[in-house]
């Protein structure tokens, strides 16, 4: 066993969190607000109910363990944190982190086309610039991007010809994200850009720019259907992969994997979901969707109650970003993220920044009202 732990790749994870944590703290005690907001607090409920699953259920409970340990130690982190490091410095360190996303997303990405680099750059006919994957790419594009360039409007605006550009940077996008091949990122594209058109920061949702969204639309689905049309042409040529090529094999793992184990799972980050797959081209804790890899790994039972309660805690940052000033944008960031997962699992494994940094800002706004 102690050889077990000695070889997990989470062990320096765990010691680099702890020991961290260790120094946070007595910080965090000096602090006058010491109040755990109602659904940050639930959210470290729900994954001690992971690590109690994962000691009495899961089927490698060591490896479960640890992962849950290392998962509340992250959270932990985030929210000291949050509580130690003024609202005004994070507010500015939130925006530097987009700005910057939004330069290494768009700026290279248009060089290597201006070059006639693409070729170069491209796997499998999907455009992935400097990233390691076109969904990578996509996904930064779509979730982060996209969402902090549409509430620039009006600063670009304010210039002379600043519209235009800013317009131009909308399209550039959507251009960027047609040539990734990322179906889904497409759709969030979709979603964001009527999500932002028909609503009001102040007074809610307005249909006087229903054109510009039937423009958008439009246009959204002509690529789509682009995309589409590779599912309807395996119909005719049976050679053809369809467009779910990438998920079927994952989505029918997991019901396989739930058949067996309905009522308990198989336990929090648990890998034997292979033996189910003869597909080895995905990575080693991608199961396709979020809501049937929770169900697979925590039962019927638990896995909708954790469904239940992420949904909740999602919607009520969602809810506040939109009601505080100059963070919308980050509410439609929150809005988008459960629209990717339904067909993406990395919210709760931890396995990138990308997933620490959405838990940071959904505990940061969650926790505003104690500043």
């Amino acid at each position: 066993m102690i050889n077990i732990i000695l070889q997990n790749s989470n062990l320096i994870e765990l010691m680099f969190f702890s020991t961290l944590g260790i120094f946070l703290f007595p910080v965090y005690l000096n602090n006058k607000d010491k109040k755990m907001d109602y659904y940050v607090f639930i959210t470290f409920l729900s994954f001690i109910l992971i690590l109690v699953h994962s000691i009495v259920f899961s089927f490698e409970p060591l490896q479960s363990s640890i992962d849950s340990i290392l998962a509340i130690l992250k959270l932990l982190t985030l929210y000291l944190i949050i509580k130690i490091i003024e609202q005004k410095n994070i507010q500015s360190a939130i925006k530097l982190i987009f700005m910057f996303l939004s330069i290494i997303t768009i700026l290279p990405s248009n060089i290597l086309l201006l070059l006639g680099q693409r070729e170069n750059f491209t796997v499998d006919g999907n455009f992935k610039s400097i990233f390691a994957n076109a969904n990578m790419f996509a996904m930064y594009l779509s979730i982060f991007v996209y969402p902090y360039i549409l509430y620039l409007d009006k600063f670009f605006k304010s210039f002379l010809w600043g519209k235009y550009f800013y317009y131009f940077l909308n399209f550039n996008i959507f251009y960027l994200i047609l040539i990734s091949g990322s179906r889904i990122n497409l759709g969030l594209f979709i979603i964001a850009s009527i999500f932002f058109y028909l609503n009001d920061p102040k007074k809610g949702f307005q249909f006087q720019s229903l054109p510009k969204v039937i423009s958008i639309f439009s246009l959204s689905a002509i690529s789509l259907f682009v995309f589409l049309n590779e599912f309807f042409m395996s119909f005719i040529f049976k050679n053809q992969l369809s467009i779910f090529t990438t998920r079927i094999p994952l989505w029918i793992s997991r019901l396989n994997a739930i058949s067996e184990k309905p009522l308990f799972g198989w336990g929090y980050n648990v890998n034997e979901f292979y033996f189910y797959n003869k597909y080895t081209v995905f990575n080693e804790l991608e199961k396709g969707s979020t809501v049937l890899a929770m169900i697979e790994e925590f039962g019927v039972f638990l896995g909708i109650f954790l469904i239940i309660v992420f949904i909740l805690v999602f919607y009520n940052a969602f809810k506040k970003y939109l009601k505080t000033p100059n963070t919308q944008y980050l509410g439609l960031v929150i809005l988008l993220v459960p629209f990717h997962l339904i067909v993406e699992t990395w919210i709760l494994n931890f396995n990138s920044l990308f997933a620490l940094f959405i838990w940071f800002i959904i505990f940061n706004i969650l926790e505003l009202k104690h500043e």
